[in-house]
């Protein structure tokens, strides 16, 4: 068994042009980061903003 003879390699047109259009969409302009921190605060995974504001005082028992 012989192996094919090598195929003509074409001009590399970055990594992007390898991608969906809307994957290379994704990562040519991603969402502000704030987008993705207010999924994450609708999922409960970080507490909300005026969660102790004021710091709880501490008390020393005699």
């Amino acid at each position: 068994m012989l192996p094919l003879p090598p195929k003509e390699v074409t001009q590399w047109q970055g990594i992007y042009s390898a991608m969906s259009p809307d994957d290379a969409a994704y990562y040519q302009d991603p969402l502000p980061p704030e987008h993705y921190i207010g999924e994450i605060r609708e999922a409960g995974y970080l507490v909300p903003d005026d969660y102790l504001i004021e710091p709880v005082p501490l008390t020393f028992d005699d």
